[in-house]
């Protein structure tokens, strides 16, 4: 089903409420110098669009709740996005654009296209006055989007300097690591993890690097990956998890510089850290928890 009623919204979701009185805001709000027809005829033309379409799903949204629309490849999120954004607050727009990607069901880098191709000409299309500065700052999104997209290497790392192997044949802990880091809102989806070692995919890591950084430190204690050459397993394994910007998360230089901090010179900082991820590792993998690690070089 394409729409979900929830008794809580997100700001920067569709929903049909908001969407229908902040497009009725802006427009009585604003001289509208391309319009073809009155103002009450567009406000009439939306409420009719979203009634029609609630109704399609056997929904009324004039009943209490909210009614969202999720984000994909169709034709009516085109539309409702592009009316989303045709009086949408322009300093609030990268923000709500980066919701929208975070949400969207499918290729990220696809909808940076859908933007681009499709949702910038239609919001132009849907605005009976001239757009140019709301128009401009989308397209400015989508393009900061793409460059960082193109400036990171490939998903799948095929240089087999850093190449990762996982060395436990049944896979099914790595599975439940996997997704306890999901659950945990480390990961974007289930598999994301378990992919970097299973088919060295690079992934978002959405957590602090400190966490991420034991984790594999730990992993690697315990002999669950390797890098294929046998050694600098840490590096190779950080630079397959980026950040919100799409950077690596921990620079060559700074891992050692945050391992060392997590395990011995804030160990108290950390300790909290520490215990979650021993934690996790021991439920899951059943690796033991350990002693106090001071001064123990890492690899």
């Amino acid at each position: 089903m394409l729409l979900e009623r929830s008794n809580t919204s997100h700001a920067s979701e569709i929903d049909f409420s908001r969407l229908h009185s902040e497009y009725c805001k802006g427009l009585y709000e604003t001289e509208l110098t391309r319009a073809d027809f009155s103002k009450e005829h567009y406000d009439k033309l939306l409420e009719t669009k979203i009634i029609a379409y609630c109704s399609y799903f056997g929904l009324d949204p004039k009943l209490p709740g909210y009614i969202k629309l999720p984000g994909g490849k169709y034709d009516e999120y085109y539309y409702y996005l592009s009316m989303s954004l045709v009086f949408y607050d322009k300093f609030k727009i990268r923000v709500y654009l980066d919701y929208q990607l975070e949400h969207f069901n499918g290729d990220k880098r696809e909808f940076i296209e859908i933007i681009i191709h499709t949702i910038v000409g239609l919001t132009e299309k849907n605005s009976p006055f001239d757009n140019t500065d709301r128009l401009d700052r989308i397209m400015k999104w989508a393009e900061d989007k793409k460059n960082k997209i193109n400036a990171r290497k490939d998903n799948v790392i095929t240089n087999s300097d850093i190449t990762l192997n996982w060395l436990i044949k049944d896979t099914t802990s790595l599975n439940e690591l996997s997704n306890r880091l999901f659950l945990s809102e480390y990961t974007s989806n289930p598999k994301a993890f378990k992919f970097v070692f299973i088919e060295n995919k690079k992934t978002k890591w959405k957590g602090e690097p400190e966490y991420l950084i034991y984790l594999l430190y730990r992993l690697i204690k315990n002999h669950k990956f390797k890098a294929r050459h046998g050694k600098g397993h840490l590096k190779a394994a950080v630079k397959y998890f980026y950040d919100e910007d799409s950077e690596i998360l921990a620079k060559e230089n700074k891992i050692h510089h945050i391992l060392s901090k997590v395990r011995i010179k804030q160990l108290k900082t950390y300790a909290a850290t520490r215990r979650k991820v021993d934690t996790l590792l021991n439920n899951e993998l059943n690796i033991p928890l350990p002693d106090v690690e001071v001064g123990e070089n890492s690899q």
